[in-house]
This record gives structure tokens, C-alpha cells and sequence, in this order.
């Protein structure tokens, strides 16, 4: 056993005898925040700036992300709100500071930023009120062109190997086109539902879909389930019962055909840093939420190398206060039963 082990099982032991209730601290969900008192958890990652490079990490509050798509759905959003209630502050953290959950950004004209994935995560942590802020990674800084330029690199954008990578989908919740990207919405809040977007998001919780790599082919997926339920005459709202009842008819259905010209992600998109810490607290919204949750489907984003927490044993070297506590109760116990010990040997 490493030096770290003994001192995690020192603190247990320490705590142990002398708090059950502070022991288990820790463990108690999240509460939420408001807006106006959240700050950013981490230290050494800096706040948004419209002058940050590509391959920067930040942290950046949700109420300023601008969409790239016009819909998500709010039955998916309810069921990753739940999961994420769950979480206990430490642990919520450490979500957020995950590589997979980190927001990828694009800073576009007039240094606005625009988040290209994890849009879902976006709106559950705002609704929730548990965070107001995301952990980011620039993508792109292309605050100096003009807008119709802006937008042209979003649609066309390339990764470093010259493979594709778009950053924007431009079909409304119904899928059709929008007029102009203008048409987007311009927060997180304003964004639409679209029931099918979350059903295919259930459906690959439930095995019957497999996570695909192309871009945006949750919304292609989404597209052929709602034409094939308006034939069938079936309606899906957002209810727990309406997507069984949906799950069960989209296993009867063929699957979603592939489009073979689609862009598939290659990997990381940029070089940047890696993450190692961040996040905090949010604002209003509203969805119902069902009553169970599932667990997160694994997000499509550009991947940063992963961050070290560990020591060169394998064990976490970030100790709480509470282990350290822990610790010096149990040496303090340890030390006076070996006193105790002695003292009775003399006396024998």
C-alpha cells in the first residue's frame, strides 16, 4: 500500500470514530445557486475574454453561450437535470472538468461566443440552477471577420488533418431550413424542443440505436423517426409513458439508414491544454422533469488530451480537509493506545 492508500484509509478510520455525519458530508446532492452568487470553483483557469487564443481553456457563463443548433430536447434535458441533481458538489465538479464536458467554443464578430456541442448539458445545468458557469475550450477565434465569412467558416470549417468539421446545423426543430444563421437562437434559454432529438438519445440508452461518429446525426436520426411516426400517425410527447410507447414502435421500425458521405469525427479537432479543474452555479428555466434518470450518452465533442489527477501509484493526490482531519484523529488514537499498552506492560 502507497503512502496515498494509507493515508485514505487512515482518514476513513479516523473519521470513522469520530463523525458518521461528518463523514458522509461529502456525499450530500448539490444545492442549487443563483446566478448572481456563483463564481467559478476552480482556480488557474481563466474567465471568458473575446482576445482568448484557440487551444485556451476558460471559464465562461452559460448565459453567454450562443447556440449553433435551434433545438434540443427537453426530455433529454429533464433526464441529464435528474442525473446531475444527483451529484454531490465535489463530485458535480469534477463532472464539469471532465474532458468529455468541456464546452468547445468558437468566438465569432464582436467576440460572441458560440458553443458547438454539449448544448443538452448547457440547458440542464441552467435549468437546474446547479451551475452557472461551463469549463471551454476555444476551437476557433474568429472574432475579426465579417459575419457572412463567419458563417461560411462555420459550414465549411476543416479539422487539422483536412477532414471535415462543421460547427453550426442550420435546420429548425421541425427540420426544416432556417432562412439565415441569424435565425439561431441567441442564448440557451431561447432554444426549442424537439421530442425526437431526446428519443434518439433514449433509444440509445436502451440499446436499440448505436452511437453514431457522424456530425449532427442525431438530428438525421431524429428526421427519419418523426416522418416515420407522422405516417404511423404516432405522437410523441414528453411524458415517461409517450416515450415507451415510442421506443416500442422504433423497434419495429428498420433503422435509420447511414449516409456514407457524412463527415465523421477523426479525433481531436485542435491541440490545447488539459483540463484539470473547474466550474460553479446558474440560472432559471423550465421542463418537466421525468421521474426517472439515465445515465449520459457519451457527448460528440473535440477531445482534449485527459487531465492528471493521479499520483505515479495510481491514487487521487487532491486530499480534502476531512482526510486530513481524519488522519491526525486516527494517529492521535493510535498513538495513545500504544501509551496505554506500554503503561500496562510496566505494570505486569
Amino acid at each position: 500500500m502507497n503512502a496515498a492508500s494509507l493515508l485514505r484509509t487512515a482518514a476513513c478510520a479516523g473519521l470513522l470514530l469520530l463523525s458518521p455525519a461528518v463523514l458522509f458530508a461529502d456525499e450530500a446532492p448539490a444545492s442549487p445557486q443563483s446566478a448572481e452568487t456563483a463564481a467559478p470553483a476552480s482556480v488557474g483557469f481563466q474567465l471568458y475574454q473575446p482576445d482568448l487564443k484557440k487551444g485556451e481553456h476558460c471559464v465562461i457563463e452559460i448565459s453567454l453561450l450562443h447556440p449553433t443548433q435551434t433545438s434540443v430536447g427537453y426530455y433529454e434535458v429533464a433526464l441529464k437535470g435528474e442525473k446531475l441533481k444527483g451529484k454531490s458538489a465535489k463530485k458535480l465538479q469534477k463532472y464539469l472538468n471532465d474532458e468529455d464536458h468541456v464546452a468547445p467554443i468558437v468566438i465569432g464578430p464582436g467576440g460572441v461566443p458560440y458553443i458547438t456541442d454539449h448544448h443538452h448539458m448547457a440547458r440542464a445545468l441552467w435549468e437546474t440552477k446547479l451551475s452557472a458557469t461551463v469549463h471551454a475550450l476555444i476551437l476557433e477565434n474568429w472574432s475579426s471577420v465579417a459575419p457572412d465569412e463567419f458563417w461560411k467558416k462555420m459550414q465549411n470549417h476543416v479539422d487539422e488533418n483536412g477532414k471535415p468539421f462543421p460547427m453550426v446545423y442550420l435546420d429548425d426543430e421541425k427540420g426544416a431550413p432556417l432562412s439565415s444563421p441569424e435565425a439561431l437562437p441567441k442564448t440557451i434559454g431561447e432554444m426549442k424542443d424537439d421530442p425526437f432529438r431526446s428519443l434518439i438519445y433514449v433509444l440509445i440508452e436502451a440499446g436499440v440505436l448505436q452511437k453514431d461518429n457522424a456530425f449532427y446525426s442525431e438530428f438525421t436520426e431524429a428526421t427519419y423517426y418523426r416522418q416515420a411516426f407522422k405516417e404511423a400517425g404516432v405522437e410523441l410527447v414528453n411524458t415517461k409513458e409517450s416515450f415507451d410507447q415510442a421506443v416500442a414502435k422504433a423497434k419495429t421500425l428498420p433503422l435509420p439508414p447511414k449516409d456514407p458521405n457524412a463527415p465523421i469525427h477523426q479525433g481531436a479537432a485542435t491541440s490545447a491544454p488539459s483540463a484539470s479543474a473547474a466550474s460553479a452555479s446558474t440560472n432559471p428555466a423550465s421542463t418537466t422533469a421525468p421521474g426517472t434518470s439515465t445515465p449520459a450518452a457519451t457527448p460528440r465533442v473535440a477531445r482534449t488530451p485527459a487531465a492528471s489527477t493521479a499520483s505515479a501509484g495510481g491514487d487521487s493526490t487532491d486530499h480534502t480537509p476531512f482526510e486530513a482531519v481524519g488522519f491526525v484523529v486516527f494517529v492521535g488514537l493510535a498513538g495513545a493506545l500504544v501509551v496505554a499498552r506500554q503503561r500496562r506492560k510496566l505494570q505486569s
